[in-house]
């Protein structure tokens, strides 16, 4: 009895030394967020002290040239956020009320920025009869709550732009890209409410299928494909060039061939030093006598594997392409003839067999499918019906850049090998 005793209170030992670190931690977390909540609760009486600081003009007796200068070095508040919070000072200063609520506590800055947001839009006499009201709206819910609220609200003081508001808003429109090193890059738009509606409706799209064989990708990510895929679709060459049948006796949904028909060759220009991912000199393949040894360049050439390589087959893959390769901007070193084009008859082929893309557990469309060469075209891979495929971008891209494989059986079904 005794050892069974002395086993029991060890027992309790072990799940009290396990119980202590949880403690710590929720004591620890209990703690963090109230210092949050004070922290938020002292930003908000600052703001509201900044009123009269700012309505006599303290940084100039302070010696700063702005109120912003004067928040960014004594407030050590980053840049951007000395703007906003001097925006929201000067709101308060017009609007007591919004102070008021500010001092004391009722509301924070985020709160007080999205009422300034809201008068801004209907002006200052409406917002400032339904001022109690909205001050109202903010008491216990959350921020993302009190400006649906506000959203909501200021809808049904404006609930429809002028006609000058709309028209100014159209002209803005505007859409901006950038490249980077890499060959990839970023971009920002701005569309008036039908553009922003059409672009929704475009990109609206539904999550990966959860029993994928590769992790699942974002909602982001899946926005960002379909926009690929309608750039795809829009540099097509439709079906100028096809057979009757294709048009005019092809069923309503029926694939045409039509699709990721990219034309009838693409010129891809590559340097050496892009070619072999280092510096090359011209000088280092030279004979004696200084006469260029094309010999050994080929002989360098044939032992290419680098990166661009990996990027560039994808787009090969379901295109006809000559490849230009030069030393610097007047030497061409080579200029071969273009590769074997997929003509719409066989492509045509291939998306009614296949239907969708053939990468395990994927139901994407024929039409928002590239024409995959199972054995690429670089390793001497036929373009007959037996060595191609449809793919989906997304999968296009995992096959040629992240070491995927899709390889047919003798049966004809396709396997799909992960790296």
């Amino acid at each position: 009895m005794a050892s069974g005793g002395v086993v029991e209170r060890e027992q309790q030992g072990v799940r009290a030394d396990l119980a202590r670190p949880a403690q710590r931690a929720l004591a620890a977390g209990l703690e963090a967020t109230s210092l949050l909540a004070e922290a938020e609760r002292l930003r908000a009486l600052a703001v509201a002290q900044l009123v009269d600081f700012d309505l006599i003009d303290g940084h100039i007796a302070e010696g700063y040239a702005t109120p912003e200068r004067h928040l960014i070095h004594r407030g050590n508040v980053a840049t951007k956020e000395a703007t906003r919070l001097q925006r929201v000072v000067t709101f308060c200063a017009q609007h007591t009320l919004v102070a008021d609520a500010l001092e004391a506590g009722e509301i924070t800055v985020d709160h007080a920025d999205v009422l300034r947001t809201a008068c801004h839009v209907v002006g200052a006499d409406a917002f400032d009869n339904d001022v109690l009201d909205l001050l109202a709206a903010a008491d216990h819910v959350e921020l993302a709550v009190f400006a649906r609220r506000v959203e909501a609200w200021t809808w049904r003081k404006r609930p429809s732009q002028t006609g000058d508001e709309v028209e100014a808003t159209f002209e803005q429109r505007s859409l901006t890209t950038q490249r980077d090193v890499f060959g990839g890059g970023r971009g920002q738009f701005q569309l008036d409410a039908a553009g922003m509606a059409s672009l929704e409706l475009a990109l609206d799209t539904t999550p990966d299928p959860a029993d994928s064989l590769v992790p699942p990708r974002t909602l982001a990510q899946r926005k960002a494909d379909r926009l690929v895929e309608l750039a795809d679709f829009a540099n097509s060459d439709g079906c100028s060039d096809c057979d009757d049948d294709r048009c005019e006796g092809a069923a309503v949904g029926e694939p045409t061939g039509a699709r990721a028909r990219r034309g009838a060759s693409v010129d891809v220009v590559i340097d050496l030093p892009t070619l072999f991912g280092d510096d090359f000199d011209l000088d280092d393949h030279r004979t004696g006598d200084g006469v260029v040894d094309w010999a050994s360049i080929r002989s360098e050439l044939s032992s290419w594997g680098h990166v661009p390589k990996r990027v560039l087959s994808q787009f090969f893959c379901d295109a006809s392409y000559r490849q230009l390769i030069t030393s610097g901007p007047r030497v061409v070193l080579d200029y071969n003839v273009a590769t074997p084009d997929i003509s719409p008859a066989l492509r045509r082929a291939v998306q009614r067999r296949d239907r969708c893309c053939q990468f395990d557990g994927c139901d994407r469309s024929w039409d928002w499918c590239d024409v995959h060469h199972l054995v690429p075209k670089g390793r001497g891979g036929p373009t007959n019906e037996q060595n191609l495929a449809l793919v989906c971008r997304f999968h296009h891209t995992l096959i040629h850049q992240g070491g995927w494989q899709l390889t047919r059986r003798p049966d004809g079904r396709l396997l799909t090998t992960s790296p």
